[in-house]
């Protein structure tokens, strides 16, 4: 009986020194994604986010692209190899919620377009005003699938963007301009009324 007791004590000690073995790697895996920075990319230690109300576990990853882009990145555990950016409405100024779709084995990104608050006062910046109309959603995919590339080690296989009014405007700005960035748009009631006016600032400032 004594034997019995022992062996059970050993094998149950050696599950649990194993266990926060496998999830420190988890974890470091998820922060060392900081290591990815360099002169126009600022990303903070990634966050390991257990799965609740229905959110599947996932790695959270906060960045700033030059300075003023910032975005949010969700790396679900169990990765269907597809990326999906949620456009922004408004003028933007702020980040979508992204966890939507992580249940679909999505990894999922939003970018403020690289300002925050709702209102259009920074379209006075040539620079921001750029940021706004095409480069922050542009410049977010490509670090949004390098570095899903690095965290799981393998490509995006699929991406895709989604959008509504503003985001709509976003999704159409993303086909005419960067066709290649995603495989699938969604571009639903876009502010067509306002996109002519930013193309004509865009192009008569040399933005593209």
């Amino acid at each position: 009986m004594c034997k019995h007791k022992t062996s059970t004590r050993l094998l149950v000690l050696t599950i649990l020194a194993f266990l926060p073995v496998s999830m420190a790697l988890a974890v470091d895996q998820c922060r060392g994604l900081v290591s990815l920075s360099d002169t126009d990319l600022t990303l903070m230690p990634g966050s390991r986010e257990p799965a609740h109300d229905g959110v599947p576990g996932h790695c959270r990853i906060y960045g700033v692209i030059d300075e003023h882009i910032e975005f949010e990145l969700r790396l679900p555990n169990d990765w269907s190899g597809r990326l999906l950016m949620w456009g922004t409405g408004g003028y933007a100024g702020y980040i979508s919620d992204t966890k939507r779709g992580l249940d679909e084995g999505f990894a999922v990104v939003s970018t403020n377009t690289g300002h925050s608050g709702a209102s259009g006062d920074f379209l006075s910046d040539p620079k921001l005003a750029m940021d706004y109309i095409h480069r922050a959603v542009h410049l977010t995919t490509e670090a949004s699938k390098r570095i899903a590339k690095t965290y799981y080690e393998r490509d995006v296989g699929y991406s895709y963007f989604s959008g509504c009014s503003n985001g709509g405007r976003q999704a159409l700005t993303a086909a005419l301009w960067y066709p290649d960035d995603f495989d699938g748009i969604v571009a639903g009631a876009p502010g067509i009324e306002l996109t002519g006016a930013l193309y004509w600032i865009a192009w008569a400032q040399g933005g593209r």
